[in-house]
């Protein structure tokens, strides 16, 4: 129940973030279903930006499942010889590089399923969230009288947008996979 709790303000966290995002103002412009081009025009938009591409370990990607399942029919996604972390060898990855970028798929992405989800590249600093994690509360016990367990978490965070020049949004068409 205790990593119930953790779990429940771990979406909290993702919520916040995303509903950052959200604000990002660069597009890579009309919607469309993800390809290569659509990739190439979000990664060009931060290099124009002068956001530093070359540091890998700062470079994010977040999309949608339909937004990785049309990547996944491209070759130069898919294939082990583009990618570098390879989530289908050896133990399971939470994310892949491919590009320089760490891609990652979040089911609760704005417009998931839709004609209009917002998926999104990014430098790490882009983005802030500060969480006072030494004050989380998390409290889980049994109330006898009641027969019944109880979990409570709860931590103050926040999350903003710092550089509007370090995200881009990808509008995505991912009503097909729905």
């Amino acid at each position: 129940m205790q990593m119930a709790s953790v779990a429940v303000l771990n979406r909290n966290i993702d919520t916040t973030i995303i509903g950052q995002l959200d604000t990002a103002t660069s597009t890579t412009g009309s919607t469309a279903t993800a390809n290569l081009p659509m990739v190439i025009h979000a990664r060009t938009i931060l290099g124009n930006n002068a956001v530093p591409l070359s540091e890998e370990e700062n470079m994010f990607a977040v999309i949608s499942p339909s937004f990785e399942g049309y990547l996944m029919q491209a070759t130069e996604f898919s294939s082990a010889d583009y990618v570098e972390v390879k989530p289908f060898a050896g133990p399971a990855k939470q994310m892949r590089r491919w590009m320089g970028v760490n891609w990652f798929v979040h089911p609760s992405l704005t417009g998931k399923g839709t004609t209009s989800e917002k998926c999104y590249m990014y430098h790490k600093n882009a983005m802030g969230h500060a969480a006072n994690s030494t004050e989380m509360d998390v409290k889980v016990d049994y109330d006898g009288k009641q027969d019944l367990s109880w979990s409570r978490a709860s931590l103050f965070h926040g999350a903003i947008l710092l550089q509007t020049t370090g995200i881009v949004q990808m509008l995505h068409d991912g009503s097909a996979y729905a």
